[in-house]
């Protein structure tokens, strides 16, 4: 077994032919409102009654599977959760609920995303 989530796509209940096998995937994050610019603010902070954090719901119950040699494409608006799922596909984050299975290399994956968001970010020259 290479790792947690990479042990083929049979034991997460996928095909064996998957190369990517989401089930029941959730990711949230918190978001702290509570801004602290100096040690002494953040010293204080801890004798206070905690800050409100909003819970930013990402992705919810999110099942697909690709198998071998198919392509596929995410689309989405700003926001919704197209660079999570890429990073939860490529194991840099876990999910909160769920399980990813991954057959094969995936790096070429992350590559694909990082060019194309650094490709845009540059602007015309």
């Amino acid at each position: 077994m290479d790792g947690p989530g990479r042990d083929g796509a049979a034991a997460a209940g996928g095909s064996e032919d998957a190369a990517v096998s989401m089930q029941n995937v959730s990711k949230s994050f918190q978001i702290m409102h509570e801004k602290r610019d100096s040690i002494f603010e953040y010293l204080a902070s801890l004798f206070r009654p905690k800050s409100f954090a909003e819970v930013n719901q990402v992705l919810d119950d999110v099942s697909f599977s690709v198998k071998k040699g198919e392509m596929f494409g995410i689309l989405g608006l700003n926001g919704s959760g197209k660079s999570t799922l890429l990073k939860i596909i490529a194991h840099v984050y876990s999910p909160d609920a769920g399980r990813v299975v991954t057959r094969g290399k995936i790096n070429d994956c992350a590559w694909a995303h990082w060019a194309q968001n650094s490709e845009n970010s540059q602007g015309t020259r």
